[in-house]
């Protein structure tokens, strides 16, 4: 991956570094394993640090729920990470 990193920073500039590159296969590999989910955020307005907090998340009703919240509340990811360590989500009447 480090390799990858620099390379493509070689030839196109920042963005690209380890971490990015990191974050960028786990959603990758989170579009093909959780198509459905995907497609449901397809269309929403989620900033990329966003995305890359919640996809540390396991379970996939917890991911659709803060997809959803990040999105219909416009979340910063400073408020996103406080929501998910306070587990907002396992506090909800279920």
């Amino acid at each position: 991956m480090k390799e990858y990193s620099k390379r493509l920073t070689t030839e196109l500039g920042k963005g690209y570094s380890v971490r990015s590159l990191t974050n960028m296969r786990t959603l990758f590999i989170f579009s093909q394993k959780w198509q459905p989910v995907a497609a449901e955020f397809k269309n929403m307005n989620i900033s990329w640090s966003n995305l890359c907090e919640i996809l540390k998340l396991k379970d996939i009703e917890e991911i659709r729920y803060y997809l959803n919240l990040s999105n219909k509340l416009c979340l910063t990811k400073h408020e996103l990470r406080e929501k998910i360590k306070s587990k907002e989500y396992e506090r909800l009447d279920k």
